[in-house]
């Protein structure tokens, strides 16, 4: 009794400037959580089986039919390696596409191109009370008739969808000098693979593109 006298009396010392200094920082930090909570709350929690499953690098591969000649013209001038629905590569990514639990179109005769691409992801918490957020890169590597090109590299944010089948992730190139965004949908198929479609704008094509994706390779980070 004597304590808990004690310890009210050195509270009612303290000047309240000095309480306001204390309490508006640890109250601001509070509101930003249960904000961010509020934002996040329809989206579903990742949990820890997920998160092993989801975390590390995927591997695989792009599709994107060509829509224009402008485009497939500035493609090969760049080098690029052009094919068609017959092409040998084309014919395995997409019998590896239909795999995907989803209907899907067949590629049709005009002029695809396809590229490895290498998907790293990592959990981040939303706020202190759920983890809801995926980040990581996106790296797609041109596959070129006959020289060597770097890899073009992409932040890419998102979350589960609905009842955390689908993955969406929203992405940028990394070089600010660039206009190249999209998002991407992914279905997980609960068989170590990951397919969807893309949406994005192509600086090649200089306007909307669509493709698709599909990732059978998994490699978790350790």
């Amino acid at each position: 009794m004597n304590l808990l006298r004690k310890t009210g009396n050195l509270c009612t010392r303290i000047p309240a400037i000095i309480w306001v200094a204390i309490l508006t920082p640890i109250i601001g930090i509070a509101g930003s959580e249960i904000q961010r909570w509020i934002d996040t709350s329809a989206y579903p929690t990742i949990n820890k089986e997920r998160i092993k499953s989801l975390e590390g690098t995927w591997s695989g591969h792009g599709i994107q039919q060509i829509q224009d000649e402008q485009s497939a013209i500035r493609l090969r001038d760049r080098g690029t390696k052009i094919g068609t629905a017959n092409t040998q590569e084309i014919k395995t990514l997409t019998k590896d596409y239909d795999t995907c639990t989803f209907q899907t179109t067949k590629p049709s005769s005009a002029a695809t191109v396809w590229f490895p691409a290498h998907l790293t992801l990592k959990i981040q918490r939303t706020s202190f009370w759920s983890t809801k957020s995926l980040q990581g890169t996106l790296a797609l590597s041109p596959v070129l008739e006959k020289t060597s090109h770097p890899d073009t590299t992409y932040t890419v944010a998102g979350r589960l969808e609905q009842n955390g089948d689908y993955i969406r992730l929203d992405y940028s190139i990394t070089d600010p000098g660039k206009k190249d965004f999209g998002t991407l949908l992914l279905q997980d198929s609960g068989d170590s693979a990951l397919c969807g479609q893309f949406l994005s704008y192509g600086p090649i094509s200089r306007g909307i593109v669509n493709g698709k994706y599909i990732f059978t390779s998994h490699k978790q980070d350790h």
